[in-house]
């Protein structure tokens, strides 16, 4: 799989995601709210909640390529962004909009 790269912090969807994960009244306002976890987030793709925005490292997409097929095929765009915290660990973030 190939994905359109992120590679800057500013980036505003970026951006999106760091203020949805920190701001409850933010999710509130915008009826959006954002899931890390690749098992996790491939769980939630599957009930059917409409995907927004999908975000994967390159290590993520080796190591859970089943889980991310699952969440890229319902996210509206999905980005392959950075490691954030080094090299061998794994972080996968997502927004998604309650149904």
């Amino acid at each position: 799989m190939e994905f359109e790269k992120i590679s800057s912090r500013s980036n505003e969807k970026v951006k999106l995601f760091r203020h949805l994960s920190q701001s409850a009244s933010f999710r509130r306002e915008t009826g959006l709210f954002a899931l890390e976890g690749a098992r996790l987030c491939s769980d939630v793709a599957k009930t059917g909640i409409e995907i927004k925005t999908a975000f994967f490292t390159k290590e993520a997409l080796e190591k859970y390529p089943d889980y991310i097929s699952a969440v890229a095929d319902r996210a509206e765009q999905s980005f392959e962004i950075p490691h954030p915290r080094g090299a061998g660990r794994f972080l996968h973030l997502r927004q998604a909009k309650r149904g």
